[in-house]
């Protein structure tokens, strides 16, 4: 028997965060290029932390990524699918905006790039 899994995604990528090298400031960074002359042993330090943050996100990246591309294949299977009560491939740009969405999806580099973004239109 197979059971449905119901995955809940993030609206947005999770973003690397660090506290600073002073033990007393309670700050939260986002940006380790502040710290590259000021403290390089920190910087350096920081790096491959920030490149282990996105190596372990990366299969959840994938997995939102590999969703969204499912999401999009019933649009593309016949050519009279609808979208809201739209022919997809005869509405307008719903079509190219799909075909540039996915191209988006395939060349998305989990670790470094933003996510795509849906077109306006299409809600999943």
């Amino acid at each position: 028997m197979t059971q449905a899994i119901n995955l809940k995604w993030d609206d947005e990528k999770p973003i690397f965060c660090f506290y600073g090298p002073d033990p007393d400031d309670d700050t939260v960074y986002t940006d380790i290029n502040c710290f590259c002359t000021t403290c390089p042993s920190f910087y350096a330090d920081v790096c491959v932390r920030e490149e282990k943050f996105y190596c372990a996100q990366s299969f959840k990246e994938r997995a939102w990524r590999n969703c969204e591309l499912a999401g999009t294949d019933r649009l593309l299977a016949y050519t009279d699918t609808t979208y809201n009560g739209n022919v997809v491939c005869s509405y307008g740009t719903y079509l190219a905006d799909i075909l540039t969405y996915r191209s988006c999806l395939r060349s998305y580099n989990l670790t470094t790039d933003p996510r795509p973004i849906r077109p306006a239109w299409y809600t999943g």
